[in-house]
């Protein structure tokens, strides 16, 4: 009986820190494997509307890419991944006059910048099933490659044809990233709607890309359990 006193008080003790050892273990085992998220995401993007001399026009892009997604808490998340972007624009030569004309002269030159992108992201959406929110941040962009397409006429219109040109480049620059959009809850995947927007907010190299794009971006989020 004597050991029974002695001993029963710390029996108790022992077994409520091991049951909420348990249990702090069991939430954070729980916890790690809710939060994250993997998913892709595409947006149509018109690219190129920064200021330009009036014969260049803005053109339409694309943007494809992979996305992890580290949820904070229900409204908050942060997200990083990987982007291609393929950025366009078009100049109209045909107003240009040139002294040395030759047979066939420039009219017209489409540009597309080949871009990778390496976003973060923070994001808010509030809601249900249905919710709505944004995502702001900023993305280490790099442009690696420019393909032309310059189109060649003659003075009299009678001859046109194409050439295609492929150029290395090596530019980075850091972009501003934000959309606003909503998104539906479907048990473990998400779908979102997004239009966005991204700026040039600090070149890194000297011969940066200077743009503002604006696009309507989808993407599916599956939740890891």
């Amino acid at each position: 009986m004597l050991l029974n006193a002695k001993f029963h008080p710390i029996t108790n003790t022992m077994m409520k820190q091991l049951l909420l050892l348990l249990a702090t273990l069991l939430g954070i085992t729980t916890f790690s494997q809710t939060p994250f998220s993997i998913g892709i995401n595409s947006s149509l993007d018109f690219t190129g509307l920064q200021a330009r001399p009036n014969f260049v026009e803005p053109w339409i892009g694309y943007q494809l890419g992979v996305r992890l997604k580290y949820d904070l808490n229900q409204n908050f998340s942060l997200i990083s991944g990987f982007n291609h972007q393929n950025q366009g624009s078009k100049a109209d030569l045909s107003r240009l006059r040139y002294r040395d004309a030759t047979d066939l002269t420039p009219i017209s030159v489409e540009s597309y910048d080949k871009i990778s992108q390496v976003p973060l992201l923070l994001s808010f959406y509030t809601g249900n099933k249905l919710k709505y929110g944004f995502n702001v941040g900023a993305a280490y962009s790099f442009s690696y490659r420019v393909n032309s397409h310059i189109t060649y006429q003659d003075k009299n219109n009678l001859n046109k044809e194409t050439k295609r040109y492929t150029t290395a480049v090596s530019s980075q620059f850091i972009s501003g990233l934000f959309s606003f959009g909503v998104e539906y809850n479907l048990n473990r995947t998400t779908f979102r709607v997004e239009p966005n927007m991204a700026y040039n907010i600090l070149n890194v190299t000297s011969a940066s890309v200077n743009y503002l794009n604006l696009g309507l971006g989808a993407s599916v989020y599956y939740r890891l359990e």
